[in-house]
């Protein structure tokens, strides 16, 4: 159950004991759960190289969530791994080397057994070995394929199903030609999960414990990494991020799911989605163009809510009884609102037409100030700064009570009321908002928890913040088709249930 090794000693490479212990495991399924910094893309790199020596002519697969994924995150660090052990990228006859990224091979090249009909996708090098890319959103370039082994890189985003269905059926076919524990090998790699419903990938750890010969699993953190990183690199990780994010990210601690959320209809499934990426072909095949997750021709809804130490918004648009929340900014300690409208202008800069926001948010942006604009006032006039036009939707009025609110999420987040918009929220660039959700407790008289905003030592962009945000904005745009409508916020009775 041994996998040879000697490569990584020839070379005299540095690999940590985590890494050892995976590149020699020889079970079919190996997983590796790992904080940023811990060297999964070294691992891939190494097993790759591995399985190129090996079983020459084969088949693997690369395979994420998206080909931007792929393409602007896994790819340039495995290639990096790959130049460390003196593999370099064929260019010409004039500058050779030994494989090709998204173009046919040249005609020196072995043949793989079996060869692709388009090379797009594929990674070819000199002894036939091939190398597919697989992602869920191109599935159309993923239908029918069978492999000799293969790799997932960020496997906790990639759903428990298509794994199951779709991947593992794959890795199928040429035992007569392959005598190596390397032949249907599927490695795993992904930090720890955000959401449940990752959490498929630990349960790996009890498969490895009850089956052994067939199941491998492991985990780091960034300080198995640590002779390769140094102690800055972590020390540099832990001021710049969040406690939590440092503790998930780096340290790889698992998420504890929080008993009485507010927003207890919440579906990670259902609520989240990928945004849809524009890819083109270029010389090294797919190339990654753009995203196509808003429409450029429609005005830009914006939910605030204000402290004076934290300042955030999330961006939304509707569209055909749909309200996506596409984006998400904000700032804290000395960066104020000022710096929160210049960030989102100047992530929007290039749009031509339609440069114009609806603001939504908490009605104390109202307030008059003492010799001062009220801050909606200076939220439009910094808008209008940047060159965008805007209008104020926020309410004047006293914020609806939570009781009331608690109940409008829910009934709109069950989507049994047709009369509201469903919600879909970009798992990518709402990430904050997410775990806002997922972490925002409810209290026994049906209002919500916010204790968490007063403590300056927890990560304000994963306390109620931007929970408030959605509320602001949905509540006051759709309460009317609500079946919530017109209930005083008190004395709701007990039994009123909704979805």
């Amino acid at each position: 159950m041994v996998v040879s090794c000697d490569l990584i000693y020839i070379l005299r490479l540095y690999v940590n004991p985590i890494q050892q212990r995976f590149l020699r495991a020889g079970q079919g399924i190996k997983v590796m759960v790992a904080g940023r910094g811990s060297g999964k893309s070294t691992v891939i790199g190494l097993r790759t190289r591995q399985v190129m020596a090996e079983m020459p002519r084969a088949k693997t697969f690369f395979s994420s969530t998206t080909y931007a994924q792929i393409l602007t995150k896994t790819l340039p660090a495995i290639e990096s791994m790959w130049q460390g052990l003196g593999l370099k990228e064929w260019v010409s006859p004039y500058d050779p080397g030994h494989y090709v990224v998204g173009r046919r091979p040249p005609a020196g090249f072995e043949k793989p057994y079996s060869p692709p009909k388009k090379y797009q996708n594929i990674i070819t090098f000199f002894n036939g070995y091939t190398i597919e890319f697989l992602s869920m959103d191109r599935p159309d370039l993923a239908r029918g394929g069978s492999y000799d082994g293969g790799d997932v890189d960020e496997a906790a985003l990639v759903k428990q199903e298509a794994f199951n269905r779709v991947i593992l059926p794959s890795v199928r076919g040429n035992r007569h030609r392959f005598n190596s524990p390397l032949l249907h090998q599927v490695g795993l790699y992904t930090s720890m999960p955000w959401n449940t419903s990752g959490n498929y990938i630990l349960g790996y750890e009890d498969l490895a414990k009850q089956q052994p010969d067939k199941y491998f699993y492991c985990e780091g953190t960034a300080e198995d990494n640590i002779h390769v990183l140094g102690r800055e690199y972590i020390e540099r990780l832990r001021s710049s991020m969040s406690p939590l994010e440092f503790a998930v990210e780096v340290m790889n601690q698992r998420i504890t799911k929080v008993e009485d959320q507010f927003y207890h209809q919440f579906d990670e499934d259902r609520h989240q989605y990928t945004p849809k990426y524009v890819y083109d072909e270029g010389e090294r095949g797919i190339s990654l163009t753009g995203i196509n997750d808003h429409n450029p021709d429609q005005l830009i809804e914006v939910s605030m809510d204000f402290s004076g130490w934290f300042n955030g918004m999330i961006c939304f648009q509707e569209r055909k009884n749909e309200e996506r929340a596409f984006d998400s900014f904000f700032v804290k300690r000395e960066r104020k609102i000022d710096d929160l409208i210049d960030d989102f202008c100047e992530s929007y800069r290039t749009r031509q037409v339609f440069k114009y926001v609806r603001i939504w948010g908490e009605p104390r942006g109202h307030d008059q100030q003492p010799n001062s604009p009220t801050l909606y006032q200076q939220i439009q006039s910094r808008f209008q700064k940047n060159g965008w036009g805007c209008e104020v939707k926020a309410k004047a009025i006293r914020t609806t009570g939570h009781i009331q609110r608690h109940y409008f999420m829910n009934e709109l987040l069950s989507e049994k009321n047709q009369q509201l918009p469903r919600l879909r929220i970009n798992r990518e660039q709402c990430k904050d908002v997410i775990i806002s959700i997922q972490l925002t407790q409810v209290k026994p008289d049906f209002t919500k928890n916010k204790t968490k905003e007063k403590d300056r030592e927890y990560p304000q962009e994963h306390a109620p913040h931007f929970t408030d945000m959605l509320d602001y904005y949905l509540y006051d745009k759709h309460v009317s088709k609500s079946r919530a409508n017109g209930m005083s916020g008190m004395g709701i009775p007990g039994s009123v249930v909704f979805g």
